[in-house]
């Protein structure tokens, strides 16, 4: 039998879903109008000249979470590191941290983008973007203004060493950032799940996704998740390749604080385990103590599990009793010309397929 979902924040999709949709349904017409009034917004203030150089690759998707965003950013940042090529991530900053000792008299509003440094917390910067620096090593950039951020690093694409601190990169990868419209001049790449179709009530608040399906017309290359079994090289898509301790069968325990857990555990139990226990948490937000300490006490009999980024939050503590799942993203060779194309393409072609 499974741990039921804490109490103190069931993952607001399930609320939604199974007790007050209905309500929140109404409520999808007002974000439909006014996350379109936000883009034209973007769209107004965004005009006149674009940065073009360093070439941006911005990996987005429609949903909310649970597309492997993340995860193929790291993917194509070390496809790029193993050409010899200079990578800069940019990664949202979830929440403004207090800079002081940090950057003095810096904030978010007046900087667009601060480099993660040694020694930051995730509680200072974002589970993802520690998560991006420690598996490949790259500059990881914190920014809640990806255009601002991306104007800022053209500056370390002019071999002048005039970008931030001193650096120059050959390509800037963004996790996250398909709903930026500002950022016309680079190739957006669309993960999506076979049988993805987004209808209007799946959108939010109601639902999990932010535009619907109009909007994947503006990505220049779609790529699908695949299974393993159904990867296809010629194909422009993905897969998952999750591997846990050796020793670790049968009967597990999870802790997830993904958007979607439903989708972290499926994927466990394709790989012969059986959960017994899911403790959920809310995405971005450290685990309720009480809760955590209860479920580690009740159920640390099991192997516990937790994915790479419900890692970084964990506390001190909880680490030696739960083991990460590592996991590697595949991409097609297909869809790694295409990107490597997108790279070496002029400024103006990339402008003009939009």
């Amino acid at each position: 039998m499974r741990a039921s979902a804490p109490h103190h924040y069931p993952t607001w999709p399930k609320v939604f879903s199974i007790f007050c949709r209905s309500f929140a349904f109404p409520l999808n017409a007002l974000y439909f109008v006014f996350s379109g009034l936000n883009r034209q917004f973007l769209r107004m203030g965004s005009q006149g000249a674009l940065p073009m150089n360093p070439p941006m690759i911005v990996v987005g998707a429609l949903r909310t979470g649970g597309s492997g965003k993340t995860s193929v950013a790291m993917a194509l940042g070390r496809h790029f590191q193993a050409q010899g090529m200079r990578v800069a991530i940019l990664a949202y900053w979830m929440k403004e941290p207090r800079l002081r000792g940090l950057v003095p008299g810096s904030s978010i509003l007046s900087s667009p983008l601060f480099e993660l440094k040694d020694g930051m917390v995730w509680r200072e910067a974002s589970d993802e973007a520690l998560l991006i620096q420690r598996k490949i090593g790259a500059p990881v950039f914190l920014t809640r203004n990806r255009w601002a951020a991306w104007k800022e690093l053209e500056k370390c694409g002019t071999g002048s060493g005039d970008g931030p601190g001193g650096m120059d990169f050959d390509v800037v990868v963004s996790d996250d950032g398909f709903q930026d419209v500002r950022l016309k001049g680079a190739f957006h790449l669309l993960l999506r799940k076979p049988g993805e179709k987004v209808r209007y009530r799946d959108l939010l608040p109601a639902g999990n996704f932010r535009e619907g399906e109009s909007a994947a017309g503006r990505a220049h290359c779609v790529a699908w998740e695949w299974e393993e079994e159904e990867f296809n090289e010629e194909g422009y898509g993905f897969c998952r390749e999750l591997s846990f301790p050796d020793g670790v069968v049968g009967k597990v325990g999870v802790i997830c604080g993904l958007p979607q857990p439903d989708i972290f555990v499926e994927a466990l139990e394709k790989k012969g385990l059986r959960v017994e226990a899911l403790l959920r948490g809310q995405n971005h937000c450290a685990f309720e103590p009480k809760r955590l300490e209860r479920f580690l006490n009740q159920w640390g009999h099991l192997p516990l599990l937790c994915s790479e980024k419900d890692w970084e939050k964990l506390p001190a503590y909880a680490k030696p009793q739960v083991s990460s799942v590592t996991q590697e993203i595949r991409l097609s060779r297909a869809l790694l010309r295409l990107v490597d194309e997108a790279v070496v393409a002029s400024p103006l072609r990339r402008c003009l397929v939009h």
